[in-house]
């Protein structure tokens, strides 16, 4: 594993972090979201898991907030994806494989999307989201496996009672 810097992260979005990252998506990538926590288990199913090039790894729960990153998907296939949504039936866990051409697919798209005045001000997710519905873009359900995102002081405490749990686990 190697750190890469971002020297633009105090001005640019998340996308800028993937420009840094560029190259490594030449090969099979997964890129995780640095406040989610997932289990092995969960990590071993979405590398099984999806045959499109790019799979976002999703999962359902009975009622979404607005910091939701949500997804609508039909069967797999994913056909939008973004906070603001108003159609939607998942929510990206912050967790994306990129296989075979989808690393080239998606950069190619953050390409053009970074030669824009936008560029510096979008996220990652936007990239996949101009990608979806042209069958690029997959999902991969994970219902029932251990994830957290950690974006609030509630969140970290969900956090602690699931690493505390693996650890009782021997995980």
């Amino acid at each position: 594993m190697t750190a890469l810097f971002n020297p633009f992260y105090q001005v640019a979005d998340n996308l800028g972090s993937v420009w840094i990252a560029r190259e490594r998506f030449a090969s099979d990538t997964l890129l995780l979201n640095g406040d989610t926590l997932i289990s092995e288990a969960l990590l071993g199913a979405v590398q099984a898991g999806g045959t499109a090039p790019i799979t976002v790894t999703v999962d359902r729960k009975a009622s979404y907030d607005a910091d939701d990153m949500k997804v609508l998907r039909e069967g797999d296939r994913l056909l939008r994806i973004g906070k603001a949504i108003t159609e939607y039936n998942a929510e990206s866990i912050g967790l994306l494989a990129f296989r075979g051409e989808g690393g080239r697919i998606f950069t190619d798209k953050v390409h053009e999307v970074m030669s824009t005045d936008e560029g510096v001000r979008v996220w990652y997710l936007s990239v996949i989201d101009a990608l979806g519905g042209t069958g690029s873009v997959g999902t991969c359900l994970i219902e029932g496996h251990d994830w957290q995102e950690v974006d609030y002081p509630s969140d970290l405490d969900a956090a602690r009672t699931l690493t505390a749990k693996w650890v009782a686990e021997g995980r």
